[in-house]
């Protein structure tokens, strides 16, 4: 799989964004059908559509950097140790995978009477392949020793925060935000009850959501952990899964066997999406429809995570709850209260 689409002269469209895209295209489209039902205004939809791609890019991209932070956005990396005599040497690494070339890069970090060679010296980065850095050290005699490290240009830092068209989006951080649009949206204007246009919305969340783990699936992120079955997939060299998990035994072109878990979150987000499609032309109370996507929505991932093989041990909790699974144990009670609280509201309202 090619996670880029096609070019534009030098600039790469990736089918990850394609496939976003196409995902809050079909959800904001499918919730203003649904409007009609409820006779929301539709120009609520076509504002409030804006706001959430917006506010959901920008809280799923500030979740992925705070999430790999240490991993893909920190000014230092370890590079190798050193503890010899160098003149004019080289450094080869291949642990800065995560750099690009458009990263300027410092070695710093050693120590001794020859420490100013390394630390002092600004390289730029020689590609000899996707893995495979070489760093020039400038010339002279004596001792060194200590840690390199590789430190990036803080421009290029900010180029990768917000640099996301190959991947980057953290879903939990983009319907948080999307989440907090929508509240904020309906308290300036005020003209749309809140649990009515979150019902309308709330079965395209999955919706988008599963053609966004295809965009997932083209890039190579969220994959799972090592299998066997007849359906695992691969992943092809310096992808995240091969740069994570290595290469296949005799197949350096391609990452181990893994479980397919884009896909498997994808055909679970389509059958939500078709429960709560359903759900909204039956539903009883504004909110029903909207707390049940949140307790179904946290199942499903819930599930899913056992089979993800993305995260480090430091991220889990009881080193065996995934991430997902801790923002999941999270939501679902919420969508537990808010179907009581609503409910027990709708039936207050009616008796009264």
């Amino acid at each position: 799989m090619d996670p880029i689409a096609f070019k534009i002269g030098g600039f790469a469209i990736y089918w990850y964004g394609i496939l976003v895209a196409g995902g809050f295209l079909a959800g904001l489209w499918t919730a203003s059908r649904r409007c009609v039902l409820d006779k929301i205004d539709g120009k609520v939809i076509s504002d409030l559509g804006v706001w959430i791609i917006i506010a959901a890019m920008l809280g799923a991209r500030a979740m992925h950097v705070v999430t790999y932070w240490e991993d893909q956005y920190t000014l230092t990396t370890a590079v190798s140790s050193i503890s010899e005599t160098r003149g004019t040497a080289t450094v080869t690494t291949t642990e800065l995978h995560l750099f690009g070339t458009g990263d300027t890069v410092y070695l710093v970090g050693a120590t001794g009477s020859n420490a100013e060679k390394y630390n002092t010296s600004q390289t730029s980065i020689t590609k000899t392949s996707d893995t495979t850095f070489t760093f020039a050290i400038a010339s002279g005699t004596g001792a060194a020793s200590g840690e390199i490290l590789a430190r990036r240009d803080s421009q290029s830092i900010l180029w990768k925060t917000i640099d996301f068209r190959s991947g980057g989006l953290v879903f939990y951080g983009g319907f948080i935000g999307a989440a907090l649009a929508v509240i904020l949206y309906i308290r300036l204007h005020g003209k749309q009850p809140l649990w009515k246009v979150a019902d309308a919305f709330a079965p395209s969340i999955p919706l988008g959501h599963a053609l966004g783990r295809l965009g997932c699936l083209m890039f190579g992120c969220c994959f799972g952990i090592e299998c066997d079955l007849p359906w695992a997939v691969q992943f092809p060299a310096h992808s995240p899964a091969f740069d994570a998990l290595g290469h296949a035994p005799g197949d350096a072109a391609h990452s181990l066997h893994v479980h397919p878990t884009q896909i498997y979150s994808a055909l679970l987000n389509v059958a939500l999406y078709g429960g709560l499609a359903w759900l909204y032309r039956h539903k009883r109370f504004d909110g029903q429809v909207f707390g049940l996507y949140l307790i179904g929505y946290s199942i499903n991932r819930f599930i899913v995570e056992f089979f993800r093989g993305d995260y480090q041990v430091e991220q889990l909790w009881f080193d065996w709850i995934k991430p997902g699974q801790q923002l999941s144990l999270f939501l679902l009670p919420i969508g537990i209260a808010l179907i009581i609280l609503l409910r027990h509201r709708a039936l207050a309202k009616s008796i009264g």
